[in-house]
């Protein structure tokens, strides 16, 4: 599906009405799931895995025209029913900080929904394929099956050799609730106005691992988002988050956002007190999303 991009010159050049034609069109297109598509190259079965993609990608840098640009692709805050519009823009406005308070949290809540829902969505894509691959015996090596079962404990540090190795690998590809990495986006970037988040679509005050003491950039606010879900589902001192994620699916109970956020006390050097930040933010802006992509309650973990 052919994307549209629109960058802050387009709008003044065709104003914001006109020029979002192409956009609201777009918007009604579903998004292009994260696909196992069989390609035939010299005799061997290769598996292309195409992560999903939005159905608008925005480069807008002006508040205002960014919220006129999401409003009518038709993704506001609280989202509409389903089929909701996936729009990501690549930064946040340059301006965001003139915006009032209340008009500001809506546009950063709409910013970081979109790539974490289709980070999701890819997780949720990978966590069916480890249940249906890991039900018996692994698949044997060199089979197609075990060659993506391989890349995907490469990914998320499993080993292949770990005695509980489908359990431990289901244990990390595992969706995380949407609001939770909103309301830890909004708490690390004072709702998009840091420096960091500004200057290097950092939202969540990572740290660069070959130059300790340097914060991380990114290329893009997905980016950023993509990087904070990833080390949420396999840092070592995270690990207590995703038993108490396992144990909701277990009990059917998934997702329980108040305990899941006490479990997220590591993130922060504030420890607890950002732990019980989270949970707020949540309660007080209502971030209790219906439809947050999981994976099935009724697979085997």
């Amino acid at each position: 599906m052919a994307e549209d991009t629109w960058t802050s010159a387009d709008y003044k050049r065709a104003g914001v009405l006109a020029g979002l034609t192409g956009v609201a069109m777009s918007a009604l297109l579903a998004g292009i799931a994260w696909l196992t598509v069989p390609t035939q190259i010299d005799g061997d079965l290769l598996y292309r895995l195409a992560p999903p993609q939005p159905d608008v990608r925005l480069e807008i840098t002006e508040a205002d025209a960014l919220a006129q640009a999401l409003d009518h692709a038709g993704l506001t805050w609280p989202p509409g029913p389903p089929p909701v519009p996936t729009v990501v823009n690549k930064q946040l406005p340059t301006d965001m900080a003139k915006l009032d308070p209340h008009a500001r949290r809506a546009l950063f809540l709409r910013l970081t929904w979109t790539p974490a829902m289709l980070v999701n969505r890819r997780i949720e894509q990978e966590r069916q394929f480890v249940v249906r691959v890991t039900d018996g015996p692994l698949p044997r090596r060199g089979t197609v099956e075990r060659h993506a079962l391989d890349i995907l404990a490469a990914r998320y540090d499993v080993a292949t050799s770990n005695d509980a190795f489908a359990e431990t690998l289901l244990r990390r590809i595992d969706v995380v609730p949407a609001e939770l990495v909103m309301a830890t986006a909004a708490i690390q970037s004072a709702w998009g106005i840091s420096s960091m988040a500004v200057r290097a679509n950092a939202l969540f005050g990572e740290w660069t691992d070959a130059r300790p003491g340097k914060p991380a950039a990114f290329g893009s606010l997905s980016d950023s988002i993509e990087s904070f879900m990833h080390h949420i589902n396999t840092a070592p001192e995270l690990e207590a988050f995703r038993e108490e994620r396992e144990r909701q699916r277990e009990s059917g109970a998934f997702p329980e956002l108040s305990l899941l956020a006490a479990r997220l006390a590591p993130v922060s050097p504030r420890g607890t007190d950002f732990a019980r930040d989270i949970d707020g933010l949540i309660q007080q802006h209502t971030l209790h999303l219906a439809g947050t992509p999981s994976a099935d309650q009724g697979e085997r973990h």
